[in-house]
This record gives structure tokens, C-alpha cells and sequence, in this order.
């Protein structure tokens, strides 16, 4: 018999994190005349899996740009 993992803690606290830091970089970026802020999100899989619900789960990003090899 199969077991089902409805929640993930690790993706959870990795999509906690990530928001954490884009709202870091979005009050350095406002903050400034002409400020940019980037947040360049590592790990194996940040691309492929952790993108999208990131970046729907904060209400200030712009643009995402993802490199999968």
C-alpha cells in the first residue's frame, strides 16, 4: 500500500523563506531611486518545483526568469 504526503514541511519553509527574502529585496528596491531587487533562489530543484508557487504566493514580484540545465 501506497502512503500519501498531503504537506511537505521543507517545501513549506522553503517557500516561507523565499518570500521572506523578496520582501527583503522589494523594501531595498523602493527604498532607493531606480532600486531593483533580485532574488536568486538555489537548490536542486528551486526551478523546477519552487518558482511558480513563490512567486503566486507574493503579491510583488514582476518577473521570473528560471535555468533549468
Amino acid at each position: 500500500m501506497f502512503q500519501v504526503i498531503d504537506k511537505s514541511f521543507g517545501f513549506d519553509t522553503a517557500v516561507e523563506e523565499a518570500q521572506r527574502a523578496i520582501n527583503a529585496a522589494h523594501v531595498e528596491a523602493v527604498s532607493a531611486e531606480n532600486g531593483i531587487g533580485l532574488v536568486k533562489l538555489m537548490g536542486r530543484h528551486s526551478g523546477k518545483f519552487y518558482e511558480r508557487p513563490i512567486c503566486y504566493a507574493s503579491s510583488i514580484w514582476y518577473l521570473s526568469i528560471v535555468c533549468v540545465n
